[in-house]
């Protein structure tokens, strides 16, 4: 009997090794599995950034060449106002002008009164 049971004691023994050498096995490639869905996922991750960040510079290109467009407005309009500010000013110049030489005109004829 005591045959019987070193028998049964050794393949006990075995299968258990052959049952842990098999869950090492099975962890392994439970692990290497694991580690290639990181990488598909990395991967997945980096496009989608790749397609964001796309997207965000094309959004900030459309909103700064809307700035200058603003700004070449605003220039624009401004410089309007100034040719308008400007013609304003000349005309009241000449006005100015035009009284000054008048009065000079009746300072050269007329007689000065001194009190």
């Amino acid at each position: 009997m005591t045959q019987s049971q070193s028998r049964y004691s050794i393949v006990e023994r075995l299968t258990q090794t052959k049952l842990d050498i098999m869950k090492e096995k099975s962890d392994m490639n439970k692990k290497l599995r694991t580690i290639k869905e990181n990488i598909n996922n990395a991967e997945k991750d980096l496009e989608c950034w790749e397609i964001d960040i796309k997207s965000e510079i094309k959004k900030t290109r459309r909103q700064k060449q809307k700035q200058i467009e603003d700004a070449k407005s605003q220039y624009d309009a401004y410089t309007e106002h100034i040719k308008e500010v400007e013609q304003s000013i000349d005309e009241r110049i000449m006005t100015i002008d035009q009284a000054l030489e008048s009065i000079e005109e009746i300072s050269k004829t007329s007689p000065t009164i001194n009190k």
